[in-house]
């Protein structure tokens, strides 16, 4: 897939050699996959891939390459990387893996069982500025981490008038609306800083249950939350609260969160990024 978050990760192999030189591996891009063929063929030359493909499968079975790279839509996640797996092919796959839980550790568990290296799209926790949070949290300058507070929102589908995309079909996007398309981000930045989540008290809201499909002009009802609010409790202790929102008026990178400890707090917002307090 070459669309929005496509063109982001073409940026990432283009920048890496420039940014770390010394590297002990640097990427070659080898083939996209597109469709149809006159946009791949376009969206190849942009970003700089030598071949293009409309089938997906030709990318796994090309011998040239060693990673396959998914940003297709989500309902596709589970049939490229179980095939692409099964080729013997490390995997980078954008969130969310699968359509549920179930199809997320299913290949989970098959990469495992090959030997496959896996990375999932949760760029936000590989910032320098959160390895500097992990780093402060690691030497004990908050003390003993008690509680984080986070939130994620964005407004790209504020607009009650904004037509039905694929992200609101639960057969397409997943069942998770805000919830899998941003606070997935926060899940794995509480991962990182403060504990995996053990237990869990939420609600989910949908504020605008039908839009008009561009294509028919015709309402369609909508499969999944705008908003997810929720009370959560780590494994060690930790306790927490979150809130992510696809609606949130005036949003537009609007990822914070707080961390607190027994020494000292931690905060950060990402509409500042480079920035913590």
């Amino acid at each position: 897939g070459a669309g929005f978050i496509g063109r982001a990760h073409a940026f990432g192999y283009h920048t890496m050699p420039v940014v770390f030189a010394e590297a002990g591996a640097l990427p070659v891009l080898k083939v996209l996959c597109e469709s149809p063929a006159d946009r791949a063929r376009k969206l190849g030359a942009e970003l700089g891939f030598p071949k293009t493909t409309t089938d997906w499968r030709d990318v796994i079975d090309d011998p040239e390459v060693d990673i396959v790279d998914i940003c297709a839509p989500s309902n596709l996640h589970r049939e490229i990387a179980l095939a692409a797996i099964a080729a013997g092919k490390h995997l980078y796959c954008e969130k969310p893996v699968g359509l549920s839980g179930a199809e997320s550790t299913e290949i989970a568990a098959a990469a495992a069982r090959k030997g496959i290296r896996t990375q999932v799209g949760f760029s936000y926790v590989r910032h320098p500025v959160i390895g500097f949070a992990r780093k402060l949290i690691d030497e004990g300058a908050l003390g003993k981490v008690l509680h984080i507070r986070w939130t994620y929102n964005e407004d790209y589908m504020r607009d009650p008038e904004a037509p039905f995309t694929w992200r609101n079909d639960p057969k397409l996007g997943s069942k998770a609306g805000a919830l899998g398309d941003l606070g997935a981000h926060g899940i794995a930045m509480t991962h990182l800083l403060a504990g995996d989540i053990s237990a869990v008290c939420a609600r989910t809201t949908l504020a605008h249950p039908r839009r008009k499909d561009s294509a028919t002009g015709q309402m369609r009802p909508v499969g999944n939350e705008d908003i997810t609010d929720a009370l959560f409790e780590c494994a060690n202790g930790v306790t927490g609260i979150f809130s992510t929102s696809r609606i949130a008026g005036g949003s537009k990178m609007a990822f914070t969160f707080e961390l607190t400890g027994t020494q000292g707090t931690l905060r950060w917002d990402a509409e500042r990024y480079n920035e913590i307090q």
